[in-house]
């Protein structure tokens, strides 16, 4: 915790570029990995019955809110994303796409692996 304290201070976002180039890299590589296993589960197996997959359980709710609040915690650095552009004035539409891709991605993701893996993911 000592050590990671300091880089709070950091305001010059450039010197997290190469890292977080390379932290995107591996997800994406991830996220590949996993989206060709589900594909080939469901060449093989075909979907699960649907039948017993509850839509919803209270359970999950605590890790949902926990992620979901996580997602938002990095929210204040866009003011700082979008004060290092070069045009400013491109960040909603940019940002609009960014989200966008993030979202049909997600769902691609969790609906390919859901049809793959059913009531067994976790």
């Amino acid at each position: 915790m000592v050590i990671l304290t300091p880089l709070i201070m950091i305001n010059n976002l450039h010197f997290f570029e190469k890292y977080s180039r390379m932290a995107n890299l591996f997800t994406l590589v991830s996220l590949v990995v996993i989206m060709e296993y589900a594909i080939e589960i469901l060449a093989k197996d075909g979907t699960y019955d649907s039948k017993e997959q509850d839509l919803f359980r209270i359970s999950g709710l605590a890790g949902f809110l926990g992620i979901a609040i996580y997602s938002f915690e990095s929210i204040g650095t866009m003011f700082y994303i979008k004060q290092s552009m070069a045009e400013p004035h491109k960040f909603e539409r940019l940002f609009l796409i960014i989200c966008t891709t993030v979202c049909v991605i997600n769902i691609m993701f969790s609906s390919l692996c859901a049809l793959a893996f059913g009531p067994g993911m976790h």
